[in-house]
C-alpha cells in the first residue's frame, strides 16, 4: 500500500477512477480524509465542521480533504491511514452547497479552492470528492471561522474560531494563546504604519528596494489561474510576474492586435532567435475581457491583465529550465543557471517595454519570481555556481535547495529610472541566497556598481 503525499498526484488517481491506489496514505499536515460527506443540511454543526477543516489546511500552507475514505488508527505510529475507499451516491454531494457553505463561515472567502465530484468508474451513480485547497491561499492566512456551535445548536455570529492543521490532527488553540496573538496584533498596527513610512523613504532613496514585498493576493490568485490555463497544475513550474503597484493599466489590450502592447505580448522581445525566453505562440486570446492570453497547452503562458498585471509560466524541468541535462535516478532537478539568467533578463526586458504602453505609466513595477514544485521524488533540486555555457565556462559549487515546493524572490523598482540588468541581478541573488551562496558567487555578474545581469555579462551577442 502506497502512502501518497502529493496533492497532484492524489488528484490524478481520482481524475483516473482510481480510488483503490489511495489505500495506505496516511493522514498528515496536508491531508484529511472522511468516510462520508459531511452533513451540511442535518445541522449548523457539520457546517462548522466543514469550515474548520478547511481554514485549517488554508492556515497551514493548503492541502486535500478526501471524502468517501474509511481510517484507521496505524498501531505502530498512532496516525490514522486510509484502510478502504466507500463511494456514495451522488445526490449526497451538492458542490455549491459546500462552497456556499464556506463562503459565509470563513473569513476572507477562499476563492481558489478546488470541489469536485469523481465518479466510480464501475457505478457511476456513486463516487468519491476532494476539497483541494492551494497552498497559494496562505497568503492572505489567517482565516477565521466566523460563527460558533453551542451544544444546543444556537448559532453565535459574534464567536469565531482559529484553527490550523498540526501534523494530522486540528489542536484546539487556548485562549491565552488567542489573546497573546491579539494584544500582539494591535501592537503591529501602530509599529506597521511607521513601517509604511520607512518602505515610501526607502523606495524613494533606492533604485530598488528588496525584501519589503510580499506577492499581492491578486498576483497569487492569477499565477493559480494561468497554470490551471495552461494545465501544469502540480507541475514543476518557472514563474514570473510583474505588476504596476499604482493604478495603471492596458486601455489599448483589446482595441487590436496591431495595437504596440498585444504586439510585445505575441512577439516578446528576446536577446537570441533561439534562446531562452517564455514566448507562449500567437495569436493571444481575450479571456472574459480581463486579460489577453496566449498558451501553449501543457507547456507555457503569458497572460496580460488589463488592470496593469503580467504573469510568465514556463516549465521548471527538463522542458525549460533544465535543459538538455539528463534525468538520473534518485537526482533532483539540476536547474541550469544560464537558462534561469536568461529567461528572467528576457521577462524582464518584456515588462520594461509592455509598462511603458500603460495608461498612467506607473510610479514603481513590484517583480516576482516563483520556482515551484521543484523536487522529482521528493528529491530537490540543485543550483550550481558553474557558469555553464559552453563558450566560457567556470567551475563552481552544486548546492541543493534546503526546500523546492516554492523559492521565492521579489523586488520593487522606480518604474522611471528601472535598469533592466540590475533588477535581473536582485531577484537572481535571492534566488541563490536561498541555495546558500554567496553574492560573489553568483555567475555571469557585471561587477561594475551597481551589478547587474546584462547580455554582455552573459557573452550573449544580441541578434544571433
Amino acid at each position: 500500500m502506497a502512502n501518497i503525499q502529493d496533492i497532484a498526484e492524489l488528484t490524478l488517481l481520482l481524475r483516473n477512477g482510481e480510488f483503490e491506489a489511495l489505500v495506505g496514505t496516511a493522514e498528515s499536515l496536508h491531508v484529511e480524509a472522511k468516510g462520508e460527506p459531511y452533513k451540511l443540511s442535518n445541522s449548523d454543526w457539520y457546517k462548522q465542521e466543514l469550515a474548520k477543516d478547511v481554514s485549517a489546511l488554508a492556515n497551514a500552507s493548503g492541502g486535500i480533504i478526501l471524502i468517501g475514505f474509511r481510517t484507521r488508527k496505524n498501531i505502530s505510529t498512532s496516525i490514522e491511514e486510509i484502510e478502504s475507499c466507500r463511494p456514495y451516491d451522488a445526490s449526497l454531494f451538492d458542490t455549491e452547497q459546500y462552497r456556499d457553505v464556506l463562503q459565509h463561515w470563513v473569513h476572507p472567502p477562499i476563492h481558489s479552492i478546488a470541489i469536485d465530484f469523481y465518479r466510480s468508474p464501475t457505478d457511476p451513480s456513486k463516487g468519491v470528492a476532494a476539497i483541494v485547497v492551494p497552498a497559494s491561499v496562505s497568503a492572505d492566512k489567517p482565516y477565521i471561522v466566523v460563527r460558533a456551535v453551542a451544544p444546543d445548536g444556537k448559532v453565535f455570529g459574534t464567536m469565531i474560531g482559529y484553527f490550523e492543521r498540526v501534523l494530522d490532527k486540528i489542536p484546539t488553540a487556548s485562549v491565552a494563546t488567542l489573546r497573546s496573538q491579539l494584544k500582539d496584533g494591535m501592537r503591529f498596527a501602530e509599529f506597521s504604519e511607521r513601517l509604511a513610512s520607512v518602505e515610501v523613504m526607502l523606495a524613494e532613496r533606492l533604485p530598488y528596494a528588496s525584501g519589503i514585498t510580499r506577492p499581492t493576493t491578486r498576483i497569487a490568485e492569477r499565477v493559480v489561474e494561468a497554470e490551471n490555463a495552461v494545465g501544469r497544475v502540480g507541475q514543476p513550474n518557472f514563474v514570473l510576474a510583474a505588476e504596476s503597484t499604482s493604478d495603471s493599466g492596458f486601455p489599448q489590450l483589446f482595441e487590436s492586435r496591431d495595437a504596440p502592447v498585444v504586439s510585445l505580448l505575441e512577439q516578446p522581445p528576446v536577446l537570441r532567435r533561439d534562446g531562452f525566453a517564455i514566448k507562449a505562440p500567437r495569436p493571444s486570446s481575450i479571456v472574459k475581457g480581463e486579460l489577453r492570453r496566449s498558451v501553449m497547452q501543457g507547456y507555457e503562458i503569458i497572460d496580460l491583465w488589463k488592470d496593469g498585471a503580467l504573469i510568465a509560466i514556463g516549465p521548471g524541468d527538463y522542458d525549460l529550465l533544465c535543459w538538455a541535462r539528463q534525468p538520473k535516478a534518485g537526482v533532483g532537478l539540476p536547474i541550469r543557471n544560464f537558462v534561469l539568467a536568461e529567461v528572467t533578463l528576457n521577462f524582464v526586458r518584456l515588462a520594461s517595454e509592455v509598462f511603458k504602453q500603460a495608461e498612467p505609466r506607473p510610479r514603481d513595477i513590484r517583480f516576482f519570481v516563483r520556482l515551484e514544485n521543484m523536487t522529482v521524488d521528493g528529491v530537490p533540486c540543485t543550483l550550481s555556481s558553474d557558469r555553464d555555457n559552453l563558450r566560457f565556462p567556470r567551475a563552481g559549487e552544486k548546492k541543493v535547495a534546503p526546500d523546492a515546493s516554492a523559492i521565492t524572490a521579489e523586488l520593487t523598482a522606480r518604474f522611471e529610472t528601472m535598469d533592466v540588468g540590475h533588477v535581473v541581478y536582485g531577484l537572481l541573488a535571492q534566488i541563490y541566497a536561498f541555495f546558500g551562496f554567496n553574492h560573489i558567487d553568483i555567475p555571469y555578474v557585471d561587477e561594475e556598481q551597481p551589478k547587474s545581469i546584462t547580455p554582455k555579462s552573459m557573452f550573449i551577442d544580441i541578434g544571433n
